[in-house]
C-alpha cells in the first residue's frame, strides 16, 4: 500500500510539474506572438481584453472606463504621428474644443492635414460660437404643412422662447426624442413656448414628413435637407438629436440637451 501511494503521488507530481511546463511555455508562446504583432494588433487585443473586463465587472463601470480612458491617453502619446496614433486621436478629441484641438493638431503635419480632425475642429469653433449666451444663428427650411421655404427667424424674438430640435427620421435616439419628451412637453407648455423640430441629414423632405405623421408632431416641423449646407454645421452639431433654448430675446440660453433636461431648461428660460 504504501509503495501504491508513493507511486501515486510521485506521479501526480509530475503531472503538476508537466502542466507548469506546458503554461510556461504558453506564456512563452503567447508573449513572442505579441511582440510580433503590429502595434495596431496589440492596441486591438487590449483594447478587446478591456471591453471583456468590463462586461465581467459591471459594477465597477465608473473604474473601468478611466482605465479604459487612461490607456487610450497612454497610447495616442506613444504613438504621435503614426496611423495608429491619429485614430485614437480622433477617438479622444470627439468632444474637445478649439483650445484643445489646436494643441492636438499641432503636434505634427498628419494631424494638421487629417480631415477628421479639421472637421472636429470646425464643429468645435461652430459650437463656441452658438453657445448659450449668444445669438441663434439663422436659417432656412421647408415648412412641412405648407412646404414653403420659411427662415428660422418666424419663431424666434416673437415674445416666447423656443425649443429648436434637430433630428433625423433615420435617426431612432431621434424619434424615441421627440415620442417620449418632446412630445410631451410640447403638450404642456404650448401655449408659453414655441417648439420647432428640424430634420436634418435627410434624403428627401418625404421622409420627415412620414415620420412626423408617424410621431404625431403637431408643432412646426422645418425640413432642412440632406448633410451638405446643413444647419448643423453653423450650429457645430456632430450628434443627433440635439435640442436648443432659445429665448424670447434670440439669445441662446443652453444647448445639447436631451432628455429631462429640456424640461429643466424650459422651467429656467420661463423664469420658473
Amino acid at each position: 500500500m504504501m509503495v501504491a501511494a508513493a507511486f501515486v503521488g510521485c506521479s501526480q507530481k509530475n503531472e503538476d510539474s508537466s502542466t507548469a511546463t506546458e503554461r510556461a511555455k504558453a506564456q512563452t508562446r503567447a508573449k513572442q506572438e505579441e511582440r510580433m504583432m503590429s502595434a495596431e494588433a496589440q492596441f486591438e487585443a487590449r483594447i478587446n481584453e478591456l471591453k471583456k473586463l468590463g462586461k465581467r465587472r459591471d459594477a465597477n463601470k465608473d473604474s473601468l472606463n478611466a482605465v479604459y480612458d487612461a490607456y487610450l491617453r497612454e497610447q495616442a502619446q506613444a504613438h504621435i504621428g503614426e496611423k495608429l496614433g491619429l485614430e485614437i486621436t480622433r477617438t479622444l478629441s470627439v468632444d474637445y474644443n478649439c483650445k484643445q484641438l489646436d494643441s492636438v493638431m499641432n503636434l505634427c503635419s498628419l494631424y494638421k492635414e487629417d480631415p477628421e480632425l479639421n472637421k472636429l475642429y470646425n464643429a468645435a469653433k461652430a459650437a463656441e460660437a452658438t453657445a448659450p449666451g449668444k445669438k441663434y444663428i439663422d436659417f432656412v427650411g421647408e415648412e412641412r404643412k405648407s412646404n414653403k421655404p420659411r427662415p428660422l427667424s418666424s419663431y424666434v424674438a416673437k415674445g416666447k422662447p423656443v425649443v429648436l430640435t434637430f433630428w433625423s427620421s433615420s435617426s431612432i435616439a431621434s424619434r424615441d426624442e421627440i415620442r417620449k419628451y418632446i412630445f410631451p412637453y410640447e403638450e404642456a407648455y404650448r401655449d408659453k413656448v414655441t417648439f420647432v423640430s428640424t430634420a436634418v441629414w435627410e434624403d428627401t423632405i418625404y421622409d420627415a414628413q412620414r415620420a412626423a405623421s408617424e410621431l404625431e408632431m403637431t408643432w412646426t416641423m422645418l425640413y432642412a435637407g440632406e448633410k451638405t449646407n446643413s444647419p448643423t454645421d453653423a450650429y457645430g452639431i456632430l450628434r443627433i438629436p440635439n435640442t436648443f433654448i432659445i429665448g424670447a430675446d434670440g439669445i441662446i440660453k443652453a444647448r445639447n440637451l436631451r432628455g429631462e433636461e429640456i424640461e429643466a431648461a424650459i422651467k429656467k428660460a420661463l423664469g420658473r
